[in-house]
């Protein structure tokens, strides 16, 4: 934690400033540009106790604890020289620490639509010195190549709009598919968390999928149940694709899933993907 943080701590838990929070709403813009002006090189974080990566100051308040089961299994899985997609990318977290443990012989890109996520996105790779191991996209990833309406607002509030009239705050973003990113190449480890879209993502790569010399050994999905019917899936529907991709489909613990109703993370393995493949960039 930089000085500055510290001291901005420890006079925030002063007993007679505890409660002065419109005092520190007030401030708070200043103490921003002051945090940014001293620290141009970005606030040293430690992500679940493994991970040191510099973040944009004015993301100061962001905790250290972020998804941690998610995390330590994801990153037991990520190897040297691997090429892996973080599809929903959002400020970078994920990006960044992949991007480092898989070394320059590896390859991240990273997909992010939202505006001001996308930039935050772009500045962690600079500061952590990744620019010639990380592509940025910014856009969206599904089932077709083109443009997708959008709906704003950052994090979990991001998602391709299913609306048929404009929605609040909605806007048109570029989308493309895995498989035409991935026309040539290989993919060794999929992230992805896109707020219901999961299967779309998936079934724009289905050239890549049925590639034992290409697809993915293993994919993270965040799953959205609750929103597949907005998008015309579900439960059966993305098992089945999955399967049909010789994909098992366990959760986090291990436990193979046959209906999928909850919010949550599975850990899709393939069955056709050679255990020891090349990891050459």
């Amino acid at each position: 934690m930089h000085v500055l943080e510290r001291a901005a701590v420890t006079l925030r838990r002063a007993p007679l400033l505890q409660r002065a929070s419109l005092l520190w709403r007030a401030i708070r813009p200043a103490y921003i540009r002051l945090l940014s002006a001293v620290a141009e090189g970005g606030l040293e974080r430690t992500i679940n106790g493994s991970d040191r990566m510099r973040i944009v100051p004015e993301l100061y308040t962001l905790p250290e604890e972020y998804e941690p089961d998610v995390w330590r299994a994801l990153m037991r899985e990520v190897r040297q020289g691997d090429v892996v997609a973080d599809v929903g990318a959002n400020i970078g977290l994920y990006t960044v620490a992949i991007s480092k443990r898989i070394g320059p012989r590896g390859r991240m890109y990273a997909f992010e639509p939202e505006p001001t996520s996308v930039g935050w996105l772009r500045r962690h790779v600079d500061l952590n010195g990744l620019q010639s191991r990380v592509m940025v996209y910014a856009c969206a990833v599904g089932a077709y190549d083109g443009s997708t309406a959008f709906m704003g607002g950052r994090g979990s509030e991001s998602h391709v709009s299913v609306a048929a009239a404009p929605e609040p705050n909605g806007t048109q973003v570029p989308i493309t598919r895995l498989d035409s990113v991935f026309k040539d190449g290989r993919l060794d480890v999929l992230k992805l968390d896109v707020e219901g879209f999961e299967e779309h993502v998936l079934r724009g790569a289905g050239e890549l999928l049925n590639d034992p010399l290409r697809a993915p050994r293993v994919m993270f999905v965040e799953v959205h149940p609750y929103a597949w019917a907005n998008f015309g899936v579900s439960s059966d529907s993305f098992l089945a694709l999955m399967h049909d991709h010789g994909y098992d489909v366990p959760d986090l613990a291990g436990n193979t899933l046959h209906r999928i109703r909850t919010y949550g993370e599975i850990v899709a393995r393939s069955r056709r993907v050679a255990a020891e493949r090349p990891t050459s960039a």
